[in-house]
């Protein structure tokens, strides 16, 4: 299951590799690299290289080991080259993109405030498989009133969606219609978030299995299983080249109040 997002752009100053607290210079388990505009995006990507690969010994020098995390840091202008990083080194398979933070940095200018964005990347070789049964069980079920979308989706209560075999239902019927419409879900990427309301951690979840178990190879899920729909959308036509997945379920109440009973 892959659960991991990018897409950037970062900030002025100066490139500083930093061990991270409690590691020794001589064998350091992570660095931080500072990514700013006056350097070229190819620069940072071979930095980060060297350091999840290690270095070699050559002539006089001896070998560097490879480090277990790198921290790719930028704001403003330099994000993207942060972005192309961290793809690139995934797409290698060299690492994986553990987690993305974002956020605001204070900067002195008239603007006062810049984007920001760290994106963790740790060394695909020390990443443990995850592992457990993904057996397939079956269960009877019938049909339940009422389950038909419109535009804005399928619109219910919480305690609805949280009755017995609701939510299930209404996600099989949805593989179930995707297959005989000759969508490739098996094999498929899927996208799975929400904007974070009541019961979406436990939703998603439920999603996550029966998309497994229809199949579906890769899930995509944002940090905490939060996506708005604009930014789902997103992700499903323009991440890794566009329209990987073949869509998504998006848990939203919209401009409507989230909670038990809403």
């Amino acid at each position: 299951l892959k659960a991991s997002f990018v897409r950037a752009q970062v900030l002025p100053g100066r490139r500083s590799i930093l061990p991270r607290r409690g590691a020794s210079c001589s064998g350091m388990s992570s660095v931080e690299l500072k990514l700013t505009t006056q350097r070229p995006a190819q620069f940072y990507l071979k930095a980060a290289r060297s350091f999840l690969e290690g270095i070699p010994a050559k002539d006089e020098k001896p070998a560097k080991p490879p480090v277990n995390t790198v921290t790719l840091s930028a704001l403003g202008n330099a994000i993207d080259a942060a972005a192309l990083a961290a793809a690139t080194l995934e797409a290698d398979g060299v690492a994986i993109v553990a987690s993305i933070r974002t956020g605001f940095t204070a900067v002195s200018g008239p603007t006062k405030r810049s984007p920001s964005m760290a994106i963790v990347l740790r060394r695909k070789d020390t990443v443990k498989a995850l592992s457990g049964s993904l057996d397939v069980s079956t269960e009877a079920t019938s049909p339940i009133e009422g389950q038909k979308p419109g535009t804005s989706g399928l619109r219910k209560k919480t305690k609805v969606f949280m009755e017995k075999n609701y939510l299930n239902n209404f996600v099989q019927a949805t593989f179930d219609a995707l297959k005989g419409d000759g969508v490739a879900v098996e094999g498929g990427t899927l996208v799975v978030s929400g904007d974070g309301r009541y019961w979406n951690k436990a939703a998603i979840q439920v999603i996550i299995k029966m998309a497994v178990a229809n199949g579906v190879k890769t899930v995509w899920v944002g940090k905490d299983g939060l996506l708005s729909t604009p930014a789902a959308s997103a992700v499903i036509r323009t991440r890794e080249g566009g329209f990987v997945p073949f869509g998504g379920f998006i848990l939203s109440a919209s401009h409507n109040p989230g909670g038990l009973d809403q």
